[in-house]
């Protein structure tokens, strides 16, 4: 579906998994295919098994887990998301093949394919979020050390993780984020690339342009693009008539991005794109998002399985 193009947005994004996975001495684990949804890290986040929990205060907590144990979920998670991103590609090459469907389907889709890839690179550099309902957070309260107490269902963001090789354990710490689930994922991937004043300092033009062009897509406080999350809000609910064919054309120059194998294609819309910025311009952004995070994820893929 891609071809590798290691560009400095790309890279970027390996280089915050590879610097987490070495923090915590990952290793890849043996048996893979006994995996199954029960070990994923909120799994067993829920059922507490051999964890270490400590209510910090209303709104944080830690978990300690064995390091064997947190690479076992890690490569669960992993190999449970290679095959929801999956699946969402094949969606989408049928969408791309079935002109006569409308382009909405197709904005929704690609949007879900960007979305689970993001919460999966955010996850390899350590920035898990979950969502705990009630009956998770009494079932923390429950199992933890001290006698703090988390007040309230919510978004919880892992701001914080540490591995102590003599204990042979990874800790983590939770807090609770106001954000909303879409929000909090483009917030922490814009985290992750840096402030535009480093960015801006990239000696290569055209990667320096690149890579500034990704941030201030993903970016919702950049007044001049669409975030991906308000363009798929846009296409999918507030404007019934984007599913007319007459709307269609809208999203043509981005098929023309998804229905590429090769990453250059995304590249060169970057560079070559025009200074007005409209509607087409949006779904365009949001298909060069997609080939980026799509080829991070097949770039990183041989670290974990």
């Amino acid at each position: 579906f891609l071809t590798i193009y290691f560009n400095m947005a790309i890279n970027t994004l390996r280089t915050n998994v590879a610097k987490n996975l070495n923090a915590i001495g990952f290793k890849k684990i043996t048996g893979q295919h006994d995996l199954s949804p029960r070990d994923s890290f909120k799994k067993i986040i829920q059922r507490g098994d051999g964890l270490d929990f400590n209510v910090v205060d209303n709104f944080t907590f830690t978990v300690s887990i064995q390091d064997e144990n947190y690479y076992r979920a890690l490569t669960a998670d992993f190999n449970y998301s290679l095959t929801r991103i999956k699946r969402q590609k094949d969606t989408l090459e049928y969408l791309l093949i079935k002109k006569s469907l409308p382009s909405a389907w197709m904005i929704v889709t690609s949007y879900y394919l960007a979305f689970y890839s993001a919460i999966e690179i955010l996850r390899l550099s350590g920035r898990h979020n979950f969502y705990f309902n009630d009956n998770d957070i009494k079932d923390i309260n429950s199992y933890s050390q001290t006698t703090s107490k988390l007040t309230g269902m919510g978004v919880y963001l892992c701001n914080n993780i540490n591995s102590n090789s003599s204990s042979g354990e990874v800790s983590l710490r939770f807090r609770k984020d106001g954000s909303r689930p879409h929000d909090i994922t483009w917030s922490c991937i814009s985290t992750i690339m840096g402030p535009r004043s480093t960015i801006k300092c990239l000696t290569n033009i055209e990667e320096r342009k690149i890579t500034l062009l990704f941030k201030d897509i993903i970016d919702k406080n950049n007044q001049a693009w669409m975030s991906p999350n308000n363009i798929r809000n846009k296409w999918n609910y507030s404007k019934a008539e984007y599913y007319s064919i007459e709307n269609d054309y809208i999203a043509n120059s981005m098929k023309s991005i998804l229905a590429s194998d090769d990453y250059d294609v995304a590249k060169k819309w970057a560079r070559n794109r025009f200074s007005t910025i409209d509607e087409s311009s949006f779904c365009s952004g949001l298909a060069f998002v997609v080939k980026t995070l799509g080829s991070t994820i097949d770039s990183i893929s041989n670290k974990i399985i």
